[in-house]
């Protein structure tokens, strides 16, 4: 039986009845075309784009949100800990620690207090960690200095700066961060 192939026009001899194009090639561009057509007829396209782009949406607030969460936790974690070290602090206050006292105090914005336990601190550290005396000054005022805190802070008022030397070496310590 002899058929003209719809793709290309060209005259053939079919095998079978049903056979409507001349080569598998005109085969693939008929299939080609319908596919096209059909994704033209019912904008296929368009709908897999807006598809997509939900899906992306969704994707990202799912990600968005896990950060949020693990943002969330982050802190929780944070502030568990920053209680766990505050509640620490406040034991070793409780034990008599000039450290936790000196940095209690500072917390508290307590200056009087802060060189109070900082001489102290500073004192007991230099003597156990070197077994020494401490030659710790702060605006070269001795940490023996039975005045010391009082001394310091009339001193810091009166320069307007806290410099805090250990064996003639010294470094400037803005006096507004204590």
């Amino acid at each position: 039986m002899k058929k003209i192939c719809p793709i290309c026009n060209t005259e053939f001899i079919a095998g079978k009845g049903n056979v409507k194009y001349c080569s598998p090639e005109c085969r693939r561009k008929a299939e080609y075309a319908r596919h096209n057509e059909w994704a033209t007829r019912t904008n296929y396209a368009e709908k897999k784009r807006v598809e997509m782009r939900q899906r992306r949406l969704k994707e990202a607030e799912a990600h968005r949100e896990h950060l949020r969460q693990m943002h969330d936790e982050r802190i929780r974690q944070i502030q568990e800990d920053n209680e766990r070290a505050d509640q620490e602090l406040h034991e070793r206050a409780e034990a008599g620690d000039n450290e936790a006292l000196m940095k209690l105090a500072e917390k508290a914005g307590d200056r009087a207090g802060y060189y109070k336990y900082f001489a102290l601190y500073e004192i007991e550290r230099e003597e156990k960690d070197f077994g020494r005396r401490s030659t710790r000054t702060v605006n070269g005022i001795s940490v023996y200095d039975p005045d010391f805190a009082e001394l310091v802070m009339k001193s810091i008022e009166e320069t307007g700066q806290c410099i805090s030397k250990i064996n003639g070496q010294g470094i400037k310590i803005d006096a507004m961060q204590i």
